[in-house]
């Protein structure tokens, strides 16, 4: 069974979180209280659709809340998107290709992704059939110093805090852990996945990470969950009553305007 037109898109709104969407111009509408007011609601829906997003998302090791603030720019409200790098909780799962990296909030797994290099915290690795480590979302290669990594048969896989893989006492590979100075480059595919919009600065060195095996960092969302999404519920119902209360004005104007 397909999906239906109307889910379709929205989870098209809900996957995008394409600055386009944060900023809709609403020419058609004639009245400026009245544009202003529908751009208010549209700035509140776009925080409710981020909220959906995250219980979608609660159970996603690495996933990055998306905040966004309101701003009035020539006559119209926007939405200025930004990420709440901070890390979520780390909870010990003691599966051994399981990692989180401690890293002041800054650090990050390199993967392979179809369009290139890609950045995550999510930590949930398997092998595939050929040994190739991969992540268990999307099965994108991780990589390491040498490139894709792949371990051979062996009975205790172990990973220093630097990420260098040991198989049976055997080093293999390193993990290629990036730390950023400068987060700012960085956007997101799905709020766990990222990639690099422009070239970033670095914190080179291992003293600036330490991996940890058998531990996952958790998403970051839940302040957003607990208290956020009531704040944007009850922002959307007042600002569309102040609508309504401007339309029934208008609509009393022109009565009293043609008897």
């Amino acid at each position: 069974m397909g999906i239906p037109f109307c889910v379709l898109l929205f989870l098209i709104s809900l996957s995008g979180m394409a600055h386009a969407l944060f900023a809709p111009d609403y020419e058609e509408i004639q009245e400026p209280t009245i544009k202003t007011v529908v751009q208010s609601m549209r700035a509140h829906q776009i925080q409710w659709n981020l909220f959906a997003l995250y219980t979608m998302n609660v159970d996603t090791p690495g996933y990055v809340e998306t905040g966004g603030y309101n701003i009035s720019k020539e006559g119209r409200i926007e939405i200025i998107p930004f990420y709440r790098w901070r890390a979520g909780p780390i909870v010990e799962t003691f599966q051994p290709l399981d990692f989180c990296v401690d890293a002041n909030s800054q650090g990050f797994f390199q993967v392979l992704l179809p369009t290139g290099l890609g950045y995550t915290r999510d930590g949930r690795f398997t092998l595939s059939r050929s040994r190739k480590l991969v992540m268990i979302a999307g099965g994108y290669p991780v990589l390491g110093e040498r490139g894709e990594i792949y371990l051979p048969e062996g009975k205790e896989i172990a990973v220093s805090k630097s990420g260098q893989i040991y198989v049976d006492g055997t080093p293999i590979d390193k993990m290629k852990i990036v730390v950023f100075q400068d987060l700012s480059k960085l956007e997101t595919l799905n709020g766990s996945l990222f990639y690099l919009t422009a070239e970033a600065a670095l914190l080179e060195g291992e003293a600036h990470y330490s991996v940890r095996q058998g531990f996952l960092e958790q998403n970051n969302v839940m302040k957003a969950l607990i208290g956020d999404i009531t704040m944007a519920s009850r922002t959307y119902e007042a600002t569309s009553k102040v609508g309504r209360s401007i339309t029934k004005m208008l609509n009393s104007v022109v009565q009293l305007g043609n008897p």
